[in-house]
């Protein structure tokens, strides 16, 4: 769900910030949509984002999504190859880990304008239990995004097609 308090409206004119209070976002669901190619990813997240107006843009600051719950992330190869280029032992980690990550903490913290463009920290705990120690891995990423294809997603699925019609 994505709720907001009650937003007054002076002259049919919206204010300049309003916070979005997202909960229960599924993100099998909400990736099951995209145009990415096959991956698995299961949990919940929920947080807020803080949507602020400043002229014609419009900013995302100090924006929280944390999982709900833990979850798994399965990326394949070709994604997975993709994100995390190269043959350093980093990037080699980060692949092998991808494969079967079983997180119990996840988040993600964006800053930054819709439509120039959004800083995305990710931060995650988790493991993959494939991996013979089975020690914890973190995962600390800091993307800069458009998040505009995000925002044309929810707008396109199924459940916003259904109580849009």
């Amino acid at each position: 769900s994505v709720r907001t308090d009650r937003i007054p409206l002076k002259d049919l004119e919206l204010p300049d910030q309003v916070t979005l209070k997202v909960s229960d976002i599924s993100l099998r669901q909400f990736f099951m949509d995209t145009p990415l190619p096959t991956f698995k990813i299961d949990g919940r997240m929920g947080g807020i984002i803080p949507l602020i107006k400043r002229g014609k843009t419009l900013e995302i600051k100090d924006a929280l999504l944390q999982s709900q719950d833990p979850g798994v992330i399965m990326l394949p190869d070709s994604i997975s190859q993709m994100l995390f280029a190269g043959d350093d032992p980093q990037m080699k980690a980060m692949r092998t880990a991808l494969k079967n990550y079983h997180y119990e903490f996840f988040e993600f913290r964006m800053d930054g304008s819709v439509s120039k463009g959004v800083l995305m920290t990710l931060n995650s705990r988790g493991m993959n239990p494939d991996l013979k120690d089975k020690r914890p891995i973190e995962i600390n990423l800091q993307i800069e995004t458009q998040p505009s294809f995000l925002v044309e997603h929810m707008l396109s699925t199924k459940a916003y097609q259904s109580i849009k019609n």
